[in-house]
């Protein structure tokens, strides 16, 4: 796959990364317990206002997160005790956070959010990823980052950082806001549910390690510049909502644990 790098802020040659160092209270244990018992899992849906999720405007008249939906059943249908997905779809499923009028959030704070509005909590056999949709950027040692997309913390927890997708323009098959959107819920939640090597083992080496926890298969979801603007445009343009993105090694990973 060609690799195209730039800066949504100037259009430049820098690219959007997310995931280099989103994962620093990984918990292993909880994962362990999931796949060992763990029938289903559920994917929880907030955002602030101004920060909603695309849901109808795209992959033709389908619901956009049909795609986030389709590809996590994909990834755990292989398993021999299987793991039925469910996620919020409609707004009107979602919670919505109170806004917090604040320009970056930094991990601690994304924790404390989801451990004040998150509604379901994980149980004996269902395991649940708080996704939250952010009206700022990841603020990282006191450095606003205006080019991460997403990141994917400990205890299943998820953010998503509108303001840089709602910057994206122009790419493949038309805008790909909605593309590259669900292209990131379905990297972090990967992230989340183990992959790549990241609490789930390798069934075969795929990990590529020069850019850490991430898949070398460039067609794969989880190849690290797939979680870019410009990474995802070119794998979604003119993408169906019914196209599965995680590559087979990904997929033995999840099968095979």
């Amino acid at each position: 796959m060609k690799q195209i790098k730039f800066t949504l802020a100037l259009i430049t040659l820098i690219l959007i990364s997310s995931c280099e160092k989103d994962n620093p209270s990984d918990n292993y244990e909880n994962l362990d317990y999931f796949y060992e018992n763990g029938n289903s899992l559920k994917v929880d849906v907030a955002y602030e206002p101004g920060a909603e999720p695309y849901v109808n405007n795209g992959f033709g008249s389908n619901n956009n997160f049909q795609f986030s939906l389709n590809n996590l059943s994909n990834l755990f249908a292989g398993r021999t005790n299987p793991i039925a997905v469910v996620t919020d779809m409609q707004l009107g499923e979602m919670t919505v956070l109170p806004a917090q009028n604040k320009s970056s959030f930094t991990q601690g704070e994304i924790l404390e959010l989801a451990n004040n509005y998150q509604t379901t909590q994980s149980s004996e056999n269902q395991a649940v990823v708080f996704v939250i949709y952010l009206d700022g950027y990841f603020n990282l040692n006191g450095q606003e980052q205006t080019n991460v997309l997403g990141i994917s913390l400990g205890s299943f927890t998820v953010a998503i950082f509108k303001p840089v997708i709602s910057a994206i323009s122009g790419g493949l098959g038309g805008n790909p806001k909605y593309q590259v959107e669900q292209a990131t819920v379905v990297h972090e939640v990967g992230h989340a549910v183990g992959l790549v090597d990241n609490g789930v083992t390798l069934h075969t080496d795929h990990l590529d390690e020069a850019h850490g926890k991430h898949c070398d298969n460039t067609n794969c979801v989880m190849y690290w510049a797939n979680e870019g603007a410009s990474g995802a445009s070119s794998l979604f343009g003119g993408a169906s909502v019914s196209q599965l993105v995680f590559g087979q090694e990904c997929l033995n990973d999840i099968s095979h644990y």
